[in-house]
């Protein structure tokens, strides 16, 4: 896809909110770096009995911990960098059709972390989103002791969880690239060229609407 040059956002944005738009582009730029390896990689699994162990298709672990290097940024809470908080705000500053896109965003990436599988694990239940929370800060970012335990049971239950996990994160990627370019239109920048989700029509972004 050819990018484009927006033209300005109309209203008015203060040096700060400009300043953390600019910073989550940045964000969003090493993490386009990132997943647009794995941007149509084909999650599969393979189920056998129970004496072995299941398999699937993933994204090699060096290349997966590279990625979540930058995507930490977006989905840490207390960065200023955070998906919600840079989705509040290109909302509160943006024209109609920036707010229309950022709704559409907002649900995409609340889907993308809702996963039909939860794994019941010793009378305890994981979706991809707590998968996700368990794997970063209890065994990767952080060594918070009260998840370790639950990450060790993550990892026993092998192959399935981390796929469902790394399969959220790519969903919640294009989310995260579609708000860089929103973003965009709201400051003015160039476009980045996202490439076509597996199975999500994508989103419109005119010409010329800040």
């Amino acid at each position: 896809m050819r990018t484009k040059r927006m033209t300005p956002q109309t209203s008015p944005l203060n040096e700060q909110d400009r300043l953390q738009l600019q910073s989550f582009r940045r964000a969003a730029g090493r993490l386009y770096d990132r997943v647009l390896p794995y941007a149509s990689h084909q999650f599969g699994a393979r189920m056998f009995r129970a004496d072995l162990p299941d398999e699937a298709d993933l994204i090699p672990e060096a290349d997966f911990f590279a990625l979540m290097v930058a995507f930490r940024l977006v989905y840490a809470q207390k960065e200023p960098t955070n998906f919600n908080k840079v989705a509040n705000l290109a909302y509160r500053v943006g024209s109609e059709e920036v707010r229309d896109l950022v709704v559409q965003l907002r649900d995409a990436w609340k889907q993308s972390f809702r996963r039909p599988i939860v794994f019941a694990i010793h009378d305890e239940h994981f979706d991809a989103e707590f998968i996700l929370h368990t794997w970063m800060n209890g065994e990767v970012f952080h060594q918070d002791a009260h998840l370790q335990r639950r990450a060790d049971l993550i990892r026993e239950e092998g192959a399935l969880t981390l796929l469902t996990m790394q399969w959220a994160v790519r969903d919640a990627c294009f989310a995260v690239l579609g708000l860089d370019n929103t973003c965009a239109l709201v400051l003015g920048d160039q476009l980045r060229a996202i490439p076509p989700h597996p199975y999500r029509k994508p989103l419109s972004l005119s010409e010329g609407t800040g």
